[in-house]
């Protein structure tokens, strides 16, 4: 199932096309002060005996442009109320040789920007009292089969692939909110009798290799900006409100030799380059914005269960830049992560990591410049 409030999409649109000299500019805009809304919901079950698999996959999207093959992009979103992207993702068997699948998918706005060009400049603008939230939840009953559950929510998610200069931008404004929660559960496993190899550690398998433990993930970001391969890329988000991510995530094995893994990943503000020639990541947290990520994991199993929980408030990663690199983080506000995780087994070993940084800058090759300033308040 997927869902999408409003899609626009451009392409094509440069020197070798044009009508008029003037023309070349691809133009995607949305202005917001109602109510923009996408649900999905997807549901799938399996109650045959021998090897089925049920499978349900759920996307949802509030916003939605996509900009392919310009001379020059521009995407803006300006949001003065709400836009509401939820997707629900349900998936259940009940036998020992079933399988069951659950995927959800939600993004308030989504803007992209690839193949060639001169420049993409996205934008989004969410004005004092907007919202832009997502939510993602994907819940997997495997009975004594497999069952598999993920779930990935993101308030901004913006993307840049290829000019040669690329700019995206996010505005919180004071009063305004921008949420993203994903929820993921899965419940089942059974170690097959004569099965081999057996079940040890955070691994079960059938005869055919096929896991049979309860696995859930979720990934949840208020924002995320990323850019690939571009002559310059500039990634900057403003803040004066709240932008948050919470993640949970929950595994279960009730039956005998099944494993149980949870992974829950949160960040509020993600920003990452590869491949970029200058590749520069700006946050700027203004006197009381809220900047703050949830990451919670919990497995529990009669066998092994591991959990493991990530929380970023802010996270910016350059990677292979070819010149230089400049991550940079000024906070005049709060700034927060917290992570937990928690594994319970009643007969193996169980397994917990939690990992929680308030702002986290990183680089791989390249010549990496890093610099937090935290102001008084």
């Amino acid at each position: 199932a997927t869902a999408t409030g409003v899609h626009q999409r451009v392409s094509e649109v440069g020197s070798e096309v044009r009508s008029h000299p003037s023309s070349g500019l691809a133009t995607l805009s949305v202005v917001n002060s109602g109510l923009i809304s996408a649900f999905a919901f997807a549901s799938a079950s399996a109650r045959a005996s021998g090897s089925h698999t049920a499978r349900a996959s759920a996307t949802a999207r509030g916003v939605r442009q996509t900009g392919l093959d310009n001379d020059n992009m521009f995407l803006t979103v300006v949001n003065s109320s709400k836009i509401l992207a939820t997707a629900s993702a349900r998936a259940s068997v009940t036998g020992t040789l079933e399988t069951a699948r659950a995927n959800a998918r939600a993004v308030g706005v989504l803007q992209s920007a690839a193949v060639g060009g001169l420049q993409a400049v996205l934008t989004v603008s969410n004005s004092s009292h907007g919202v832009i939230q997502a939510l993602a939840t994907a819940y997997a009953q495997g009975g004594a089969g497999s069952a598999f559950a993920t779930a990935y929510a993101t308030g901004v998610s913006q993307k840049i692939f290829d000019p040669q200069l690329a700019s995206a931008t996010v505005n919180n404004s004071t009063g305004a909110q921008i949420h993203a929660v994903a929820i993921a559960s899965a419940i089942g496993g059974q170690h097959m009798a004569g099965s081999s190899p057996p079940c040890s550690g955070y691994s079960c398998y059938d005869g055919s290799g096929v896991r049979r433990d309860p696995r859930a993930k979720a990934f949840a970001a208020g924002v995320q900006q990323s850019a690939v391969d571009n002559g310059a890329a500039y990634l900057t988000v403003t803040n004066s409100g709240i932008i948050a991510a919470t993640a949970f995530a929950h595994a279960k094995a009730p039956f005998s030799s099944a494993s149980a893994n949870a992974s829950a990943s949160a960040y509020g503000v993600k920003q990452f380059g590869i491949d970029n020639g200058i590749f520069n990541a700006i946050v700027t947290n203004n006197a009381g914005g809220v900047i703050a990520a949830l990451a919670s994991a919990g497995a529990s199993a009669l066998s092994s269960a591991a959990a493991r929980a990530r929380a970023h408030g802010v996270g910016q990663t350059g990677y292979g830049t070819g010149d230089v690199a400049n991550l940079s983080v000024t906070n005049s506000g709060t700034i927060a992560a917290k992570a937990v995780a928690r594994a319970v087994s009643k007969t193996d070993e169980a397994g917990a990591y939690a990992s929680a940084v308030g702002v986290g800058q990183y680089g791989i090759e390249g010549v990496l410049t890093g610099v937090v300033t935290n102001n008084a308040g």
